[in-house]
């Protein structure tokens, strides 16, 4: 992991400890984050932090969108070619 990940990875886990200190101690809210704060880790323990920003920026579509997109003639499954 690099320093830049390192410090980004630091920044993110000091906003999820933020929230974490509004929720209730048993709250599902409170499970959620903290499996988050995990899996948040492990992506950039493993080097998949260029991934989780890609998806981040362009979340995958879901079936309501992509039908949209058919609807105006575009395929949501071709290759972009602006990247």
């Amino acid at each position: 992991m690099t320093d830049a990940d390192d410090q980004e990875l630091r920044r993110l886990c000091e906003a999820l400890e933020h929230l974490e200190l509004v929720m209730g101690p048993d709250s599902a809210e409170r499970e959620a984050l903290r499996k988050a704060g995990f899996a948040l880790n492990l992506c950039f323990i493993h080097g998949d932090r260029l991934k989780l920003e890609r998806l981040y920026e362009n979340p995958p579509l879901n079936e309501e969108e992509r039908e949209r997109l058919r609807s105006y003639g575009i395929d949501p499954d071709a290759e972009n070619e602006a990247n």
